[in-house]
């Protein structure tokens, strides 16, 4: 096991073996090209002075794997009292890595520079923890950059805290990673998505504070907080995600009036999805878009979306203990509180609308067969003209003891295309 010390400059005979003689950050690249399991990277600052690396060359690069008993680690913080670092916890942390191209300008599509740091060769076994940063492009703060014959297993991304950024994790189009973790993070003023994934097997988001801010990237560049194209056995839990939207430059140049922003987007190569206790706000679209085969709603909330949840695959879906209200008409598409393209069972849940949007509504062809929503407890509540069903696409909605309006209701509604109540 080797554990090598970095500081912004270095210190004493810059050894790299102690505080006391750090290695300069800017040796880091030659040091991680010799990584072996077992590596401890050690990157510390001071805690009493907000000294940020401004990093816009070359990015780093790691390409070699640990094991799973001994895993490379890249630990960022203060420096320690011993061989470690202290990780910033809590409000007024400093920024210790500054992407010197970054702006909050609206309608950018995204920041300019480059990535800070690369993994590449199906680096596996890695632990990272600990970036603060200022800026980061589309393409990201750290990249997963690897052919699909190559996958990333075991890495564990957590503690990063990031503010005004195009992406902070990026994949390559053919990227595979199995067993992430990516947990304990926060991000603001994000212009493009906190992550976009390529394909993720049996990996884990957990503790994340995302909130877009409404910087607004235009109608093109939309804006996914958690992005997955493709995989299985994704677990979501403990996620507040807010203000993702995409409305500059809608409806000119030939362009769509439909407002973008999501939440967690789920693509139709993912399967058996799991989203437990997250909770989504503020989106110009939809704070849950799920479009995977089997998805598993738990414990969850949407709050002033265009749609709260939105289940796309036509196989059997499941929203239990959810609350989802005050849905917004955007761009002249009518907010909804759950969107189904399939089947849903809707358990337990509380479900408002307000004036002019709807409860449920289908989605897909108008005259598509086999949609189904069934409604099992939990309450409805119907402010002004909001509808129970609405929208051109066909399907039935059950109710089994629902109160709605305060009234207990079970009965069965074959939705035609003309709004219910």
């Amino acid at each position: 096991m080797a554990i090598a010390h970095f500081t912004k400059r270095g210190a004493g005979k810059q050894s790299g073996d102690d505080w006391q003689n750090a290695a300069a950050l800017a040796a880091l690249a030659g040091q991680l090209r010799t990584a072996e399991a077992d590596d401890v990277f050690l990157l510390g600052f001071d805690r009493d002075r907000e000294d940020p690396v401004f990093y816009d060359g070359a990015p780093v690069v790691l390409a070699a794997s640990g094991t799973l008993e001994k895993p490379i680690r890249l630990d960022v913080g203060y420096v320690g009292h011993d061989v470690d670092v202290q990780p910033q916890r809590g409000p007024g942390r400093h920024v210790l890595f500054k992407n010197p191209g970054a702006s909050t300008k609206r309608g950018a599509a995204s920041n300019r520079g480059s990535r800070f740091l690369t993994l590449q060769s199906g680096a596996s076994h890695l632990r990272l923890a600990g970036f603060r940063l200022e800026g980061a492009s589309a393409d990201g703060f750290i990249k997963f950059a690897a052919a699909r014959e190559t996958p990333f297993s075991d890495v564990v991304i957590q503690g990063i805290s990031a503010t005004n950024v195009g992406r902070v994790i990026e994949c390559e189009p053919d990227t595979v990673i199995n067993g992430l973790i990516v947990e304990d993070c926060d991000a603001s003023q994000i212009s493009r998505g906190f992550a976009r994934f390529r394909t993720v097997n049996e990996s884990v988001f957990r503790g994340l504070f995302l909130d877009a801010a409404a910087v607004d990237a235009g109608g093109p560049n939309i804006c996914q907080l958690i992005h997955i194209e493709r995989g299985q056995k994704v677990l979501f839990t403990n996620i507040v995600m807010r203000n993702a939207m995409n409305m500059i430059g809608g409806g000119t140049n030939g362009r769509s009036t439909y407002v973008q922003g999501d939440g967690i987007v789920t693509e139709r190569g993912t399967s058996d999805v799991v989203v437990r206790n997250c909770h989504g706000s503020g989106m110009g679209d939809s704070a849950f878009d799920l479009k995977s085969t089997g998805v598993s709603l738990e414990d969850c909330s949407a709050y002033r979306c265009k749609f709260g949840v939105r289940f796309w695959s036509d196989g059997s879906n499941l929203m239990r203990r959810c609350a989802v209200g005050n849905p917004r008409t955007t761009g002249g598409n009518r907010g909804v509180c759950v969107q189904v393209g399939g089947q849903a069972d809707v358990v337990d849940c509380a479900l408002q609308a307000g004036p002019g949007t709807a409860v449920f509504s289908f989605n897909g062809e108008p005259d598509a067969a086999n949609r189904a929503i069934r409604v099992f407890g939990g309450s409805i509540r119907l402010d002004g003209d909001a509808a129970l069903v609405d929208g051109p696409a066909r399907g039935t909605v059950a109710l089994h003891d629902v109160v709605v309006n305060g009234s207990v209701r079970n009965q069965t509604y074959a939705y035609a295309g003309s709004r219910i109540f």
